[in-house]
């Protein structure tokens, strides 16, 4: 069992887009000011599992499920938060390791890349 906090970027050089190149590089000046916690999930999973299921539940709806249907009660909170689906750039934190959301999958962050970053610690109503 993972308890997995999900965080936004946000920041003066975000232009309200995914931090793409972020995700791509480590390179501090393309990297967001902030990360905001928009959502923390209890799952049966751990490791990038967890960041994974995070993501299908993230890009899921009661009438279209991407995880299995014991999450829906998970996909329900998600969509009455009025979240965007998780893309390119999102951050996932569980089990003491930090991931971001790549092209494909997800890659962790050390603590370089997590150096210097407000992190804004619980969800907006």
């Amino acid at each position: 069992m993972s308890v997995v906090h999900v965080f936004y970027p946000t920041g003066d050089n975000s232009r309200d887009f995914l931090f793409t190149d972020w995700a791509r590089s480590s390179d501090p000046d393309k990297r967001p000011q902030v990360l905001r916690q928009v959502m923390t999930l209890d799952l049966p999973v751990s490791g990038t599992e967890a960041a994974e299921l995070a993501f299908s539940i993230s890009n899921s709806s009661p009438g279209a499920m991407h995880c299995a249907p014991q999450f829906e009660k998970e996909v329900v909170r998600w969509r009455r938060k009025h979240l965007r689906s998780m893309s390119v750039g999102d951050v996932v934190q569980a089990d003491g390791s930090v991931w971001i959301c790549a092209e494909v999958g997800f890659r962790v962050l050390d603590g370089f890349e997590l150096a210097g970053l407000e992190i804004v610690i619980g969800e907006e109503s």
